[in-house]
């Protein structure tokens, strides 16, 4: 059950990844693109009651350039509390 704080957002990240070497980088994008594939196939959780959701992970591979350029699109965040119980009263015992 979601509680008045519960909040989401949709948004989109661009990530840039620069090659160690521009001559010999399209084996190392292609490695990072399939690294980066298997990262974003799930939700990624941040803390125990916020994640992101990735719909979609677009490449941009520029092997003479040494970069790769990845987008995620639409991406889905949701802030989650979850109620347990009536909020606590203070209660006063024997005058205190």
């Amino acid at each position: 059950m979601l509680n008045g704080e519960a909040s989401q957002r949709n948004f989109d990240v661009r990530l840039f990844y620069f090659a160690k070497n521009r001559e010999t980088s399209k084996i190392e994008l292609l490695e990072i693109q399939d690294l980066l594939s298997l990262i974003f196939q799930t939700s990624i959780k941040v803390t125990d009651d916020y994640y992101i959701s990735v719909f979609e992970c677009e490449f941009d591979s520029r092997g003479e350039e040494g970069l790769l350029i990845t987008t995620l699109a639409d991406l889905y965040v949701m802030s989650v509390k979850e109620q347990t119980g009536e909020d606590l009263e203070e209660l006063e015992i024997g005058g205190i």
